[in-house]
């Protein structure tokens, strides 16, 4: 009977934590997509500064970049941290 108590109360402990480490786990990926929109923002800006880009080749490859940035930023308004992640990723893959 005591066993089964110990156990009982370690798990409403375990499930009473559970919420507040979830949290902190979205602070953090909601960090992570705002750092990577920033990064992907700064390496589009950097990039059409460069000669390269300036053909049509290196115009379609900005403009997909461009793209890939706007599905990230709509990800996070949309609160969907893990697909903002990504698809600011796949942005800056296109460079």
């Amino acid at each position: 009977m005591l066993c089964c108590r110990r156990s009982l109360s370690l798990c409403a402990t375990w499930l009473a934590l559970l919420p507040s480490a979830q949290a902190g786990s979205q602070d953090l990926l909601a960090q992570n997509c705002k750092a990577e929109i920033q990064r992907v923002e700064a390496r589009i800006a950097h990039a059409r500064k460069l000669p390269e880009y300036s053909s049509e080749h290196g115009r379609r490859t900005l403009a997909s970049a461009d793209r890939w940035l706007h599905h990230a930023r709509q990800h996070a308004i949309k609160g969907e941290t893990r697909s903002c992640v990504s698809a600011a990723r796949k942005g800056q893959e296109q460079l």
